[in-house]
């Protein structure tokens, strides 16, 4: 969803993006919030651009 709805390449590049985050998140911040940040990066996307990130506005 995050990625946009149909959108093989926009689930890829959201993939990577999450598990960037975790890593950054575990070995910066703390293992706890590994949670955290993803589901505001989730949420954020989600507010921000209701049709992903490579999803088109017509659906």
């Amino acid at each position: 969803i995050v990625g946009g709805i149909g959108s093989i390449v926009g689930s890829l590049v959201v993939a990577h993006i999450i598990g960037f985050m975790e890593i950054i998140t575990t070995s910066l911040i703390a293992p706890e919030l590994r949670g955290v940040f993803t589901m505001l990066l989730i949420i954020g996307v989600l507010v921000l651009r209701p049709q992903g990130l490579f999803g088109r506005g017509d659906l």
